[in-house]
This record gives structure tokens, C-alpha cells and sequence, in this order.
């Protein structure tokens, strides 16, 4: 079976995926190569999914946030920000965001 893109599946279907191949190794004893064929995915993923679910359980195999935590927009702060966005701060450091003639 050739593998599937599952990083293109949604979270949901990504997480499901993770718990029935889980499940069909622990719970129904097929090997980590089978699982991973019929899957169609790897022989290492199988096996990392697999230790996770040892040591953590089913909450290692849910889907994760991705991205930055909430209530942490990008606030710029310092001068940075005013560099980034307004253009170079005044001062000795202005000289190497201008060209030199």
C-alpha cells in the first residue's frame, strides 16, 4: 500500500489515524511493519506512536495546538519593533541600515 499524505488530512483524521494504529498493534497484536503498511504509513512512526502511547497513554496521540499559545499576539516592544516597522532608530546603529556612498 503506498503511503498517504496524512499531514494533509485535518487534525481530527490525523489523531484517528494515530489511535487505530495504536490500537491494531496493542490491543489486536499486529506487528509495527503490518500496521504500518496497511496504514500507509512508516515502520518508525508506527514505533514512535507506539512509545508514546506506552508512556503517556492516549492523550500522547491527541492532536496538539499549533502555533503560538493564546493572548500572545506578535507585540512588539523596544526597539526592534520600531526598526521593523517605522525604520531605524536615531542614533550609532542607524549608520548600518543605510547605504554608504
Amino acid at each position: 500500500m503506498t503511503r498517504i499524505g496524512t499531514r494533509r488530512l485535518s487534525r481530527l483524521a490525523q489523531e484517528a489515524i494515530r489511535m487505530k494504529v495504536v490500537r491494531a498493534v496493542f490491543a489486536k497484536g499486529m506487528s509495527q511493519t503490518e500496521a504500518a503498511k496497511v496504514f500507509g504509513v512508516s515502520r518508525t512512526t508506527v514505533c514512535l506512536w507506539g512509545k508514546a502511547f506506552r508512556e503517556k497513554g492516549e492523550k500522547a496521540l491527541k492532536t496538539k495546538r499549533q502555533g503560538r499559545p493564546p493572548g500572545q499576539a506578535q507585540q512588539g516592544t523596544g526597539e526592534w519593533h520600531q526598526e521593523i516597522h517605522f525604520g531605524p532608530v536615531p542614533g550609532p546603529t542607524a549608520a548600518a541600515w543605510t547605504a554608504l556612498d
